[in-house]
């Protein structure tokens, strides 16, 4: 089954038994991270990792995670790409403290 669903990554709290954001086979994010800094990314992933089934799959842009290295994820090289794969129960320490949302740098106007 696929699901598709609104979701603050900054915001709202993953993973969530009670809704359907737990013990997912593949989360697809990407160039969602470029738009973080390294230290809210660092914060982020273990919740991402954390909602992934073992052995399910996070695929990101080609360079978002580039140089980090997160507990319970493993990088897999493929053809043109890379995924990272859960491959262990990941310490999520809670609670976090999430980083402040900032004001975007542009707004379009809904006129």
């Amino acid at each position: 089954m696929v699901s598709f669903a609104h979701h603050n990554i900054v915001a709202d709290d993953f993973p969530d038994r009670g809704s359907m954001l737990h013990d997912m086979d593949l989360i697809i994010c990407r160039n969602v991270f470029i738009y973080f800094s390294r230290k809210t990314t660092g914060v982020l992933l273990p919740e991402f990792a954390g909602t992934l089934r073992k052995d399910g799959y996070l695929l990101t842009g080609h360079n978002e995670l580039q140089g980090q290295t997160v507990e319970g994820l493993q990088i897999k090289g493929l053809p043109g790409s890379f995924v990272h794969q859960r491959t262990s129960e990941p310490e999520i320490r809670k609670p976090v403290t999430r980083p402040a949302i900032t004001q975007p740098v542009y707004t379009k106007n809904r006129a």
